[in-house]
């Protein structure tokens, strides 16, 4: 798997949904070009090599000719687009609870390695994620994609809008005309580790939608759908 990183197939649909909704794009000679086959998307938790999804980045985002274009594709997300990591999601106690099932599960996203770690502190909950072990390094757009769709997906399981206090991003993505200070709804700074800090008592705000039977269920499916992307790797 370390060779032939992957990423869940519903990211290549959504790409091309934006390029078709908000552009008037048609996606399929994209999908031709990064040869990604658009049969996949049908199959829940089917997957597209890594290396592939970065070529449709580029192309979209070239083709889009908008510096946002990952917003736009992280702002159309859903629970059910993250597989099992979604409903997951859905049903945890506390955005608390999702965070740290979204450190657990990363890799059913993708299996290009990064590392995330959610800390609750004091007054704080604080989201950490570093790029060591990541194997290749994704397109600024899909990188976008990621921010929004964490902003998306708070929004999905909350009360009222949940916002953090203040990000840091990777270097080298920004001067890029995004707007990531309107898009994520906070002061935002640039750095060489990605930081999130939300309110404590935000995070810890029981939700609405939980179903701790379910949560603990899925986890255990999600367990499941990563050891066999591991058993894939080995046969390959």
């Amino acid at each position: 798997m370390l060779n032939d990183p992957t990423t869940i197939s519903s990211v290549a649909r959504l790409i091309g949904e934006t390029l078709r909704e908000d552009y008037g794009i048609d996606p399929h000679p994209l999908f031709r070009d990064s040869r990604i086959d658009p049969d996949k998307f049908q199959t829940p938790g089917s997957r597209v090599p890594f290396s592939k999804m970065n070529v449709l980045w580029r192309l979209a985002t070239e083709a889009s000719g908008d510096a946002e274009f990952g917003i736009k594709v992280g702002s159309r997300v859903t629970p059910g687009d993250f597989y099992v990591l979604g409903h997951a999601w859905l049903a945890s106690e506390t955005l608390h609870g999702a965070f740290q099932r979204l450190a657990r599960f990363m890799q059913v996203l993708s299996t290009a390695r990064s590392s995330l770690e959610v800390r609750l502190e004091s007054d704080r909950c604080t989201l950490i994620e570093t790029y060591a072990n990541r194997v290749v390094q994704p397109q600024p757009a899909a990188m976008d994609a990621g921010f929004a769709a964490l902003i998306r997906m708070c929004d999905f399981v909350t009360a009222a809008p949940v916002r953090p206090w203040r990000v840091v991003l990777p270097e080298g993505i920004d001067g890029r005309g995004v707007n990531y200070a309107a898009t994520l709804g906070c002061p935002v700074e640039f750095g060489d580790v990605e930081i999130w800090e939300f309110s404590k008592a935000d995070v810890e705000t029981r939700l609405s939608g939980s179903i701790p039977e379910v949560a603990d269920a899925v986890d255990a499916i999600a367990n499941e759908y990563l050891s066999s992307l591991d058993e894939g790797a080995v046969a390959r």
